[in-house]
């Protein structure tokens, strides 16, 4: 429009992703045993442990906004008062970062963790697009923020732990399989900042939930005994 005289939106991003997935074979050391051969030692013949994570990843990205308006002074006020009134601007440069991890400690005891940080990079009042005499004091600005990985603005955490009970190993209880697992979140997140206001603090959450549950397959209990196999046999050929 002609009150316009220059608008300008301005985005630049940088991202970087790393994934790994771990190809590691437990260890075993018990299961060419001969000794463990029997029924009775398969709790112990299947013993295993993974000295590796299954995968991990990391995602890191800069992402920084910036946009100006400058307004046509038509009555010349600002070379009158000496300041440029009709420049308006916003600004905002985000570090986003997460990370995953998996590790599977055993075949029936797994991990799993991921977090993810939102953090804010200060910049100085005035940047390079508003004037290049600016440039040396926004970068010094940046950097100082960076090497500080910023100023957190939101946290989340995610932890969860899942197991299969090895119950079923043992022949008593082979008609009995069991899981148990655990799930945790937290959050962070910082409050606005009022000028001249007192420090209301910051908000965190939390939550750890566990859960447990076991099937019973009485068949195979039944069949257990000899009499309850046979009258279940002759009732399950009818």
């Amino acid at each position: 429009s002609a009150e316009v005289q220059r608008n300008m939106n301005k985005q630049e991003r940088a991202s970087l992703n790393y994934n790994f997935s771990f190809n590691a074979q437990p260890w075993e050391p018990f299961k060419k045993v001969k000794a463990f051969s029997k029924p009775a030692f398969a709790i112990i013949k299947d013993f295993n442990i993974n000295y590796m994570p299954q995968s991990l990843s990391f995602n890191t990205d800069l992402n920084r906004q910036f946009s100006q308006t400058k307004l046509r002074d038509f009555n010349n006020t600002a070379a009158a008062i000496g300041q440029n009134l009709d420049l308006t601007y916003s600004k905002d440069f985000m570090w986003n970062r997460q990370f995953d991890i998996k590790y599977d400690l055993s075949k029936s005891l797994r991990f799993s963790f991921q977090t993810a940080m939102n953090a804010n990079i200060e910049e100085s009042r005035f940047t390079p697009e508003i004037g290049k005499e600016y440039y040396e004091q926004w970068r010094d600005t940046v950097w100082a923020s960076i090497r500080k990985l910023g100023s957190p603005y939101t946290y989340q955490q995610v932890f969860s732990a899942s197991w299969t009970v090895p119950i079923n190993k043992i022949p008593l209880f082979d008609w009995v399989t069991a899981n148990a697992s655990y799930n945790s979140t937290y959050n962070w997140n910082r409050t606005a900042t009022i000028k001249d206001a007192a420090n209301i603090g910051n908000v965190a959450t939390s939550m750890g939930a566990w859960q447990a549950d076991a099937n019973l397959n009485f068949e195979t209990l039944y069949n257990k005994s000899k009499y309850l196999k046979e009258v279940n046999r002759k009732y399950s050929a009818q």
